[in-house]
């Protein structure tokens, strides 16, 4: 089963909720177009919008939150941002796979990919240069080409 379906998209879209942004109507406008929201945990505390959520939502969260497993039950999806990558390297081999719901990581190299894979994640979101924050040295087409050689995951492009 694809991560798609999985998720019930009809379209391809993730939407990350700005962190200065504390209404949800967004995420819930998304949802009903067949996206998926995310909640940004990562970047700033949002618990207190949390509750205002009327639909089915994502996560963008550090992989050592206890979030993820406290709150497990309410979540669609969960992305671990690409600053985290560095990170990766102390879980255990399939450390997402024990999730109910499916974990995309950001990713800005063939390594942090091979890296993604081998934890259980089931896609990547590729972060290339021209984007803001933290993101890959290399141009996300360059990067999407490079990642498509050296795995099956699905990937979306930031």
């Amino acid at each position: 089963m694809s991560i798609i379906s999985k998720l019930n998209m009809t379209a391809p879209i993730i939407f990350l909720n700005p962190y200065f942004n504390r209404d949800c109507g967004l995420i819930n406008r998304v949802v009903e177009l067949g996206g998926i929201g995310v909640i940004d945990l990562a970047t700033t505390d949002s618990s207190s919008f949390m509750s205002d959520v009327l639909t089915p939502y994502a996560v963008r969260v550090h992989p050592d939150d206890r979030f993820l497993s406290e709150m497990g039950h309410q979540i669609k999806l969960a992305i671990i941002p690409f600053e985290d990558c560095d990170q990766l390297d102390s879980l255990p081999e399939k450390a997402f796979a024990r999730f109910s719901f499916p974990v995309l990581i950001e990713v800005g190299s063939t390594e942090h990919a091979l890296k993604a894979e081998k934890l259980g994640a089931e896609g990547l979101i590729i972060r290339g240069n021209e984007g803001s924050g933290w993101v890959s040295p290399v141009h996300g087409f360059v990067m999407l080409q490079r990642i498509l050689e050296v795995t099956r995951l699905p990937v979306f492009l930031q």
